[in-house]
């Protein structure tokens, strides 16, 4: 069995600890480096990730963003196009409340090993978890805590407007809607994601071969505490701010309408689990104990690093803290390029569907024949006179 080199990538704004155990996780049983974007984050996420560094060694690869003004796809495929510099076979883009787990304890890079060479990305399910009400991200116990898998409404089709006011109005959960599936992909040129990593959007993807593996899956925490909750909150008001469509980013939007009916406890409250056993309205789970199991050994790993003890000042003034800017161009200029090359991108398949549509419209077709017929009448026409001029 050929061995395969895995790329991990995430994007991190204020994530700090979770992102501790994301990574590692992914260290642990996944991939071979990981390149993590500190975007704009005024928590000890900088701080934290100079630790890890000093854990993990060169398998981790730090770049800072200090503009907050770029899309988040356009982040990604800078991000792809730094990660090249460690010539992956695979990319793997996952966020920090994400766990990826494959059936039988197995590691990514055995399943990608046996992957036929046509097959460009692998498309595979999350799962969500559900929190508990009182959940502390700055003890590493609580993380073992989570044993509520969320059974989303197995009828739904898509997110609407009506599904998000239900959300609000308390008769549906944000538990209720599944959690679209996500593409892991190989390395090859021009190859860009959509953001989330939904899927492939280069030039290339309409001929791409992407294949579901239900073995695959990751253990998704999108409501780890009541504190992130807080920063969807502010996540939501931005992209109002920005006049952005209601459904773009929905799941921070809404937050914004329940925060202004005075009813944010009673949300964190509908999308937790306490301990009170007379909680009127549950989310709706099953008790499995499956993220508990498989996140125990990273907490016992991060416990004896001693991972989440930060000394804020040795970490300003740690020589560690002044190479994590790996690029040599400005992280900044490389996004802008990569909007402009995701631009450049739509406009060429914009232009290539039009150019389809045209020639199999029927007044193409039509338009086609008359042009034959007048080429036949010319041909005719010059064929006679000839005739008539012998």
């Amino acid at each position: 069995m050929n061995s395969v080199k895995i790329i991990g990538i995430v994007q991190a704004k204020n994530e700090w600890p979770l992102i501790a155990l994301s990574v590692s996780h992914a260290l642990m049983h996944h991939v071979d480096e990981v390149y993590v974007l500190n975007d704009c984050s005024n928590d000890l996420t900088a701080h934290g990730l100079v630790n890890l560094q000093k854990i993990w060694g060169d398998r981790i690869h730090v770049v800072n963003a200090v503009h907050e003004h770029f899309q988040q796809e356009a982040k990604a495929n800078a991000l792809i196009s730094i990660a090249q510099r460690s010539s992956p076979d695979w990319f793997y883009f996952f966020d920090a409340d994400e766990f990826l787990s494959i059936k039988n304890k197995q590691s990514l890079k055995n399943v990608l090993s046996t992957v036929d060479a046509d097959v460009t990305g692998i498309e595979y399910a999350l799962d969500n978890w559900i929190s508990i009400a009182d959940f502390d991200e700055s003890r590493l116990d609580d993380y073992e805590k989570i044993i509520f898998k969320a059974v989303p409404d197995q009828g739904f089709e898509k997110i609407s407007k009506e599904v998000v006011e239900s959300i609000i109005n308390g008769s549906k959960t944000f538990f209720d809607v599944p959690f679209p599936s996500k593409v892991i992909f190989r390395n090859y040129d021009g190859v860009s994601i959509s953001a989330g990593s939904h899927y492939l959007r280069d030039h290339q993807a309409k001929n791409s071969n992407v294949v579901k593996d239900s073995q695959i899956h990751a253990m998704h925490v999108p409501m780890l505490s009541k504190t992130r909750l807080n920063r969807k909150l502010d996540m939501g008001l931005k992209h109002i701010a920005e006049n952005r469509h209601m459904l773009h980013g929905w799941q921070n939007q809404l937050l914004v309408r329940v925060f202004n009916e005075n009813r944010f406890d009673e949300y964190w409250n509908r999308h937790s689990i306490g301990s009170n056993s007379g909680q009127l309205a549950l989310p709706p789970h099953v008790v499995d104990d499956g993220f508990s199991k498989m996140v125990e050994p990273v907490v016992c790993f991060l416990k004896e690093k001693n991972v989440l003890t930060l000394d804020k000042h040795h970490a300003e003034t740690d020589s560690y803290h002044s190479s994590l800017m790996e690029t040599h161009v400005p992280f900044s200029s490389m996004v802008h390029l990569a909007s402009r090359l995701v631009k450049a991108s739509d406009l060429s398949q914009s232009l290539t569907r039009e150019q389809e549509s045209i020639i199999t419209s029927r007044s193409w077709k039509v338009a086609l024949q008359l042009r034959h017929l007048s080429a036949f009448f010319r041909r005719a026409a010059g064929y006679f006179r000839v005739l008539v001029f012998k």
